[in-house]
């Protein structure tokens, strides 16, 4: 996430019209904050079975006030020592049973439960945003490069092409051959 926007602020951005520019960096940026953000709560709202939760704050002496009790169907964890809703799961990279287990989320290392849920399938919609967003802009952006570098390569003249004369400043360079090559490199 952070190389993806550094990627579009330095390498992007910057060769964009200026009238597209902001447009694209606002949303491009938006969709990274809101990814971001979402997987911050991912992260900082434990899933675990509310049992268990009952349990260990039972032993650590506290009460538990949002532990809410249901009558529904019950297994035994043999690894906690302890009944457990019947969707609930041990994860064996948490070691703590999961209230309605979901899997195990290696990017954000923690678990999805019905806890945080909500603000993983968040996190992910996000992310598939800014992808789609960054895709597109850069796919774009590639294109209008080369048809622009072609058509000014064919009338040997250097007319008005933003994006070719945007290039050049930004990378310092004034072969378009290379700046293409710069260009479709760095946005691929």
């Amino acid at each position: 996430l952070p190389l993806l926007l550094l990627q579009f602020l330095f390498f992007a951005s910057p060769i964009l019209p200026v009238a597209a520019s902001i447009p694209c960096t606002i949303v491009v940026c938006a969709c990274g904050f809101s990814a971001a953000y979402y997987a911050y709560w991912v992260c900082i709202t434990d899933p675990i079975d509310w049992r268990l939760k009952r349990h260990l704050k039972e032993q650590a002496g506290e009460s538990c006030e949002d532990c809410v009790e249901d009558d529904n169907d019950t297994k035994f964890c043999w690894v906690c020592s302890i009944d457990v809703h019947q969707l609930s799961m041990h994860c064996k990279f948490c070691n703590k049973c999961v209230g309605t287990f979901d899997h195990h989320c290696h990017w954000l290392n923690t678990c999805v439960g019905k806890a945080n849920y909500g603000y993983f399938v968040r996190t992910v919609g996000s992310t598939l945003c800014l992808v789609v967003a960054h895709g597109s802009i850069l796919a774009g952006l590639v294109i209008s490069f080369f048809v622009q570098y072609s058509i000014a390569r064919s009338d040997n003249e250097s007319s008005n092409f933003p994006i070719v004369d945007r290039s050049n400043q930004w990378f310092n360079a004034n072969d378009n051959a290379k700046i293409g090559i710069i260009v479709a490199v760095v946005n691929a």
